[in-house]
């Protein structure tokens, strides 16, 4: 069995996107694509427990944490709003929208920023 989980600080994530998170994970999603036989990645799959809960107390880095970044970056770092990762600008993976930059950890966090602000009312 794989079980995965994933807590995030309370009132960062709605319950769609924490269910988001959670269909990201499944097996079939980690394992699945070209080259991986079906009928391995649907076995694999249910095996798969993936499960994204809130924390009523986080305290990262002396800081409470709660909707947007967990803690401040320190100089020369950014936060990735998806994730929370703290990444050095250097090595951000950069989105640019509406006069403001965006600093993240990988392309997938970018897209998935991306498709969010593009959502936004």
């Amino acid at each position: 069995m794989l079980f995965i989980e994933l807590l995030v600080p309370k009132g960062v994530f709605g319950e769609g996107a924490r269910r988001a998170l959670a269909a990201r994970l499944t097996g079939l999603r980690l394992v699945g694509g070209d080259g991986v036989d079906p009928g391995v990645a649907r076995l694999f799959d249910s095996l798969s427990h993936a499960v994204v809960r809130e924390e009523d107390v986080w305290l990262a880095g002396g800081a409470f944490a709660g909707p947007g970044p967990v803690v401040p970056a320190p100089e020369g770092m950014l936060v990735d709003p998806v994730c929370g990762a703290t990444v050095p600008v250097a090595e951000a993976v950069l989105l640019e929208h509406e006069g403001r930059t965006y600093g993240f950890c990988c392309a997938h966090c970018r897209g998935h920023h991306a498709a969010r602000l593009r959502d936004a009312p």
